[in-house]
């Protein structure tokens, strides 16, 4: 059977998962970063608005488990 969320650990007793949407937003969120990345920044190289994106993206979610967590604890 299909499960909406994986289990990525525990973290002092609290399960961390991540639903599947996670993965379609932060798709989502790569791809739209990258490219208004690339059209404000005409200089840089397609490889440097991707990581700019990557590392926003993960900064993003980074800070949503951080305030749940927060919460939790």
């Amino acid at each position: 059977m299909f499960r909406s969320a994986l289990v990525v650990g525990h973290f002092r007793g609290i399960r961390l998962e991540v639903h599947i949407s996670w993965l379609i937003i932060f798709v989502l969120l790569l791809s739209t970063m990258s490219t208004g990345f690339q059209r404000l920044q005409p200089d840089w190289t397609m490889t440097t608005s991707i990581v700019t994106a990557l590392v926003t993206s993960l900064l993003f979610f980074a800070s949503i488990v951080a305030h749940e967590l927060g919460q939790s604890l």
